[in-house]
């Protein structure tokens, strides 16, 4: 039997290995440390907050498989959401139809989807996150998200 659950042993290879290298992009070289990670993990978790995501909740992920949606699979997860991984091969037609049928609140998407999805057949989402910057790409209520990330950026 697991003594351990999946959020503890995250916890404790984060303090672990704190300064250590944990994830690299092979296009850009671009890497993040254990620290790094945490901290994109905890700012992600006050913006599911925000949005008033709840545990349960499904969050679509579709994009190229990069550190930022390592770390926002990680963030949903860890955070008791229902994570919806798409294919980043999948046209707009198959991802908005995956992402309707699913019931997802929130979407991550990387930018060559995102420039072909039609966002008016995205009714019930709260917003779509780039996964490039993690910048606001759509949202349903006014600027509460760009203004949530804002004020993200100024703690961290």
């Amino acid at each position: 039997m697991i003594e351990e659950n999946f959020i503890k042993i995250y916890e404790k290879s984060f303090k672990e290995n704190w300064d250590l290298p944990a994830l690299t992009d092979y296009n850009t070289r671009e890497t993040f440390t254990y620290g790094e990670v945490a901290e994109q993990i905890a700012r992600l978790h006050l913006l599911f907050k925000y949005c008033q995501i709840r545990r349960g909740d499904k969050i679509a992920l579709v994009g190229r498989n990069t550190p930022r949606w390592c770390i926002a699979f990680m963030a949903a997860v860890s955070y008791g959401a229902i994570i919806v991984p798409i294919l980043q091969d999948f046209n707009a037609n198959d991802v908005q139809h995956i992402v309707n049928h699913s019931d997802s609140v929130l979407l991550f998407a990387g930018d060559l989807i995102w420039e072909n999805l039609e966002v008016d057949k995205l009714s019930q989402l709260r917003a779509t996150i780039s996964l490039v910057d993690y910048t606001c790409l759509d949202q349903r209520d006014g600027e509460y998200i760009t203004q949530c990330l804002g004020d993200m950026d100024k703690l961290f």
